[in-house]
């Protein structure tokens, strides 16, 4: 999956998954929190339940279903939407920000399946490389090459604060979040 082509219908599906995933999460938390302070007053120790019960229980259920079928909402108009956003090549900043999102969440965007996880890939000036323009790429050098391997909240376009005019070899970044 390239993750270079800035496809606006798919940035919003991630940043609308990403949201229902934090209000989700803010919820379960309200919720426990709830639930450890009802269970406070009565006897001391874990709660025999994840969730809470009666109408208490019933306001978190609807809260998670709603949120949830709204994020489905999103989805199917962002899927709609898709063909007429279109693709544009990203940016510097746009890269930046994912690699961000992706050095703090990666793990649950790739569990989520959210369209802003970035798979670990071959890159050269913001640019992934397929089998065929990394095989370009090493034919091209003059024997030196660096392979950077890094994640850490950043991406191959911070780490060529160089001009090319001033390398002395070849580098080609793998990126992994």
């Amino acid at each position: 999956m390239s993750r270079n082509p800035n496809n606006l219908s798919s940035d919003l599906r991630g940043a609308g998954r990403l949201t229902i995933d934090a209000i989700t999460g803010i919820t379960d938390i309200v919720e426990s929190l709830h639930r450890t302070i009802t269970h406070l007053s009565g006897r001391l120790g874990t709660p025999d339940q994840d969730r809470t019960k009666g109408i208490t229980g019933m306001v978190y259920r609807n809260i998670r279903s709603v949120t949830e079928g709204v994020g489905g909402g999103i989805d199917v108009m962002l899927n709609q939407l898709s063909s007429k956003l279109g693709e544009k090549d990203s940016s510097p900043g746009r890269e930046a920000v994912l690699s961000a999102l992706n050095g703090v969440l990666s793990d649950h965007l790739v569990a989520r399946n959210n369209p802003l996880a970035i798979p670990m890939q071959f890159r050269r000036n913001g640019k992934p490389l397929n089998e065929q323009s990394l095989l370009e790429t090493i034919q091209q050098s003059d024997g030196k090459i660096a392979i950077m391997v890094h994640g850490s909240c950043m991406n191959d376009l911070q780490y060529n604060q160089v001009g090319e005019e001033n390398r002395r070899h070849q580098s080609i970044h793998l990126f992994t979040s």
